[in-house]
C-alpha cells in the first residue's frame, strides 16, 4: 500500500493524517486508530510527508484524491511537455470557475486541484513512467 493508498483508506475510517512541519499527526474518532495504523504511518512517513506536503492545509484529501485519480490516465508517456491536467474533461470551461474541476471560484484552478495536479506529476516522476524524448 502507498502513502496515498494509505491516506485513502484511513480516511474512509474517519482517520485522518496530517502535517505539521516535519511530523505527522493521525486523528480520529476515540478507540478508532490502531496501533496497526500508527505502525504503519510511521513505515510511510516520508512519502506520507511528500503527498501531504503537496496539500494545502484545510484541503480535504478526498477532494484530492479523486482528481488524482481522473488525472493520472491523462499523463504521457513522454517526458515533456505534460498536457493540461484537468479532473473533469468532460466538462466544458466557463468563466468564474475551476479550470479542471469546474467547481466555481475566483481563481483558474481550486486548492483541492492544485494538490491534485502536484500530486500526480510526483508519482508519475517518482514512478519513472515518463521517458526522456
Amino acid at each position: 500500500m502507498n502513502a496515498t493508498d494509505l491516506l485513502t483508506a484511513l480516511r474512509r475510517r474517519d482517520v485522518t493524517v496530517s502535517r505539521e512541519a516535519d511530523n505527522l499527526v493521525v486523528e480520529g474518532p476515540e478507540g478508532l486508530v490502531t496501533e496497526s495504523d500508527i505502525a504503519d504511518v510511521r513505515a510511510r512517513k516520508a512519502d506520507l510527508l511528500r503527498v501531504l506536503g503537496c496539500v494545502a492545509p484545510g484541503t480535504d484529501w478526498d477532494d484530492v484524491a479523486w482528481r488524482a485519480e481522473a488525472m493520472k490516465g491523462q499523463l504521457p508517456t513522454y517526458r515533456r511537455p505534460l498536457p493540461l491536467l484537468v479532473a473533469r474533461p468532460e466538462r466544458p470551461y466557463t468563466g468564474g470557475a475551476c479550470v479542471s474541476c469546474g467547481d466555481l471560484i475566483q481563481a483558474p484552478r481550486c486548492a483541492a486541484c492544485i494538490a491534485a495536479v502536484n500530486l500526480t506529476i510526483r508519482r508519475w516522476e517518482q514512478a519513472g513512467e515518463a521517458t526522456a524524448p
